[in-house]
């Protein structure tokens, strides 16, 4: 174990590291962040989920706050929604970039107890951010995908679909516009 230390530490970190050298080798932010601009700031939310087993879909609405964290390179979004018969939701997500795999790199915390975390990409002639999760949902692990359409500089139509682990069967069905306060 010592012997494999010794021959992967230098990679990370070297002895007789100068505090130059160490800011030298600290990357600069990513200039691919300043996409996320577009989903900074305030919003209120409706929006419907449609649960499996359930008749009739569940009438949402919130808002969230997202600011840049960590000199600008974290897109943190807090949100709170009423979800009707289910009560309140409190919700966190986290936006980044992932410089090795050339994707935005995406988490969500929530108060039911869902995470998730996963890649986005942006197409920017349909102005759609695409986003692919994996997690932990109320009932097991699950996959999620969702979008958010940027229809102009105030508005954002967004779905969210979920499902087991293993594709099948769909869980949840969400869609909804947000609006910039």
């Amino acid at each position: 174990m010592l012997l494999l230390a010794v021959v992967l530490l230098p990679g990370c970190a070297s002895p007789g590291m100068s505090l130059e050298k160490m800011k030298a080798m600290m990357p600069a932010r990513a200039p691919e962040l300043d996409k996320l601009n577009m989903l900074a700031g305030d919003w209120t939310t409706e929006g419907q989920v449609q649960f499996i087993g359930m008749d009739e879909p569940i009438r949402t609405t919130g808002t969230s706050h997202a600011q840049w964290e960590c000199d600008g390179r974290f897109l943190m979004d807090r949100s709170d929604y009423d979800m009707g018969p289910l009560g309140p939701l409190r919700g966190v997500s986290m936006w980044g970039w992932d410089s090795q795999r050339k994707r935005f790199a995406f988490s969500w915390f929530d108060g039911f107890g869902e995470s998730a975390t996963g890649s986005v990409r942006y197409d920017e002639g349909a102005k759609t951010w695409h986003i692919t999760t994996r997690g932990q949902s109320t009932r097991c692990n699950v996959k999620n995908r969702g979008t958010i359409r940027v229809v102009d500089e105030n508005t954002l139509e967004w779905t969210w679909e979920q499902w087991s682990a293993w594709g099948f069967p769909k869980y949840a069905d969400m869609k909804g516009v947000s609006h910039r306060k």
